[in-house]
């Protein structure tokens, strides 16, 4: 049963119990529980990847912004939504996230999530992060590296004891992902 991932459909019209449901299923994951790398987490990394090499593609082309700001854009997408805040606010203070190495990633990818629909530069898109919360869902966490110096970007997949890290902007990256 999915616990989050319904739907990245909008949120801005969400009302306060909405928000309350969504905290309450939030906390029923077993967060930073999975064991191993499966091929599902496998899977799902990689469609983080294509997804985001799209929305890496569409702001160079649209607003010729290099990936690494692209990254960054895409992490608060939906920000000027109603209810943005309300709900940065509750997932921020009112999820137990545990023992999990990297707070504000997961928040902002539950954000970014949520809300990314409701974003006029990129709700078009496909939403990146929901491969990202599904992992939530089986037990993951999820951070980045970046690398200004190098340009270098990665996308860390974390369970207890190990950091597995996916090249997003650099070195082993396709092409068409680079600025």
């Amino acid at each position: 049963m999915k616990v989050i991932v319904e739907s990245s459909g909008g949120h801005a019209n969400m009302t306060l119990d909405e928000l309350s449901d969504i905290q309450k299923r939030l906390n029923a994951i077993g967060w930073y529980s999975a064991r191993t790398i499966t091929p599902k987490a496998e899977e799902l990394v990689k469609e983080h990847i294509a997804r985001m090499t799209r929305v890496f593609d569409h702001l160079l082309r649209v607003e010729k912004k290099s990936p690494l700001v692209a990254y960054s854009d895409a992490q608060s997408a939906g920000y000027s939504a109603e209810m943005h805040d309300e709900f940065f606010d509750a997932v921020h203070d009112g999820v137990d996230l545990g023992q999990v190495p990297s707070k504000m990633p997961i928040v902002l990818s539950l954000v970014a999530h949520y809300f990314w629909k409701d974003d006029p530069d990129l709700g078009h898109l496909d939403d990146p992060w929901e491969p990202v919360v599904e992992l939530f869902e089986l037990g993951y966490t999820a951070t980045f590296d970046q690398d200004d110096h190098t340009e270098t970007l990665d996308f860390v997949l974390e369970y207890p004891g190990h950091r597995k890290h996916y090249p997003l902007v650099g070195s082993g990256v396709p092409e068409a992902a680079r600025s």
